[in-house]
């Protein structure tokens, strides 16, 4: 009897015990429960992503062409203005040659009588005798001799010479090539070094708000410089120059613009948000990965910042779930419930 007595009381003892760890083992889930810290959770995502480099500047022709009159000209009547479209062999301007100024600017830019000679025997077409009798036949067949100036190429004149006298080899107006338009630029010296010759852009501008254009970086200056403001605080930049690929008439010289430089393409990198990344005292980034209701750190090695998302080179995978933004409260394997973080947990 005693026996069975006391396998009774052990049999109840044990029972109580383990009644007792069970109640003990709920209160601690119930308070690792009720003490997880709220956070909000992003995944790591996988992204195809193209780099770019922003640059401001002003449209401008790339090829003109400067014409003159190899003769003293003396202008009548323009017959195109500043803006006018022309096509190759349109006449320009009419006048007549000043055959006086014409004969004694070239007599007076040579030395040599010899020189003299053969130079009027080359204007008139004559072997002259003397200075004087070819001095008098010039000014004979050419004092009133009609002049024309015609356009050798299709294009836009972009300058014109006011009327009056015009020395020989004196630019009388400018035509640009309306295919030939760039875009003259500056960039921050300090992005330089993630440009080339050859990249791609897209040109936008608020004069053509409507369109949007590509283009090329064909030329980029060795040097930099400090741009001018009226405050003395610019900052240094660097010139370049992008071709407008298939330009139009929506674009004008002199218009603004800005160009989105195509500089590197990522496929297939993965992203976290930016201020899920953080940085201990020796530099080092890291995020919080949850695993099992509990946030673990992890050191990562980011790459390219792209809006307001960062790439993960090293040190997680696609899919992996991680706090958006940590504290600096937070600590390894720290219990944690999704939800909408709270700033004084």
């Amino acid at each position: 009897m005693q026996i069975n007595r006391k396998k009774r009381r052990l049999i109840l003892s044990a029972a109580v015990l383990a009644a007792a760890g069970l109640l003990t083992g709920s209160v601690v889930v119930r308070r690792e429960a009720l003490h997880r810290v709220a956070v909000h959770t992003t995944c790591v995502e996988q992204r195809n992503v193209t780099g770019h480099v922003i640059c401001y500047g002003e449209l401008e022709y790339g090829k003109n062409y400067g014409l003159y009159a190899q003769r003293t000209v003396q202008p009548q009547e323009w017959m195109v203005e500043q803006g006018s479209a022309v096509s190759a062999g349109q006449v320009l301007l009419t006048g007549s040659i000043d055959a006086d100024i014409t004969l004694r600017d070239s007599i007076y830019s040579l030395w040599d009588t010899e020189e003299i000679a053969a130079a009027l025997a080359s204007m008139t077409g004559r072997d002259t005798g003397s200075v004087t009798t070819a001095r008098q036949q010039m000014t004979m067949q050419e004092r009133n001799s009609s002049y024309e100036l015609l356009s050798p190429v299709d294009g836009i004149v972009t300058q014109i010479t006011p009327l009056g006298a015009a020395p020989a080899r004196t630019t009388l107006l400018v035509i640009a090539d309306p295919d030939s338009m760039q875009l003259s630029a500056q960039i921050p010296e300090e992005y330089v070094q993630d440009i080339g010759v050859g990249m791609a852009c897209e040109i936008t501008g608020s004069a053509f708000r409507d369109h949007t254009y590509t283009g090329v970086i064909t030329d980029i200056a060795p040097f930099a410089y400090t741009e001018f403001t009226l405050t003395g605080d610019g900052q240094r930049v660097v010139d370049l120059t992008i071709r407008v690929d298939d330009p139009d008439d929506a674009l004008g010289a002199g218009f603004s613009a800005t160009a989105k430089i195509e500089n590197y393409v990522m496929e297939d990198a993965l992203f976290v948000p930016n201020s899920a990344v953080m940085q201990d005292e020796n530099n080092v980034e890291y995020v919080y990965v949850i695993h099992m209701g509990r946030a673990f750190r992890r050191d990562v090695i980011t790459g390219q910042r792209v809006d307001d998302n960062v790439e993960i080179v090293q040190g997680l995978a696609l899919d992996e779930r991680v706090i958006s933004y940590p504290l600096a409260s937070y600590y390894d394997g720290m219990p944690v419930r999704q939800g909408r973080a709270d700033a004084g947990t």
